[in-house]
């Protein structure tokens, strides 16, 4: 994994208690996509933050919705 980021109503700071956490994965290539373990990154962070978790990848974002959510991205690593 190159990069996580998280967006939506918890990045900007208006979510809900009943609100997910939207994360983005970047991956450094499209060979280690397929090695990214999707599910065990969900369980882990689910876990870390207590809430239900949404992951993303950049690499599979349509061009519209990664405009769109550019201005939410709060970098984790």
């Amino acid at each position: 994994m190159k990069r996580l980021q998280i967006f939506g109503s918890r990045a900007r700071g208006d979510a809900r208690p009943d609100s997910d956490l939207d994360v983005l994965v970047e991956t450094t290539s499209r060979e280690e996509a397929p090695r990214f373990d999707y599910f065990e990154a969900l369980h882990l962070i689910e876990d870390h933050v207590g809430v239900r978790v949404q992951i993303s990848m950049r690499d599979l974002l349509k061009p519209r919705m990664a405009e769109r959510i550019a201005d939410d991205l709060i970098e984790v690593f």
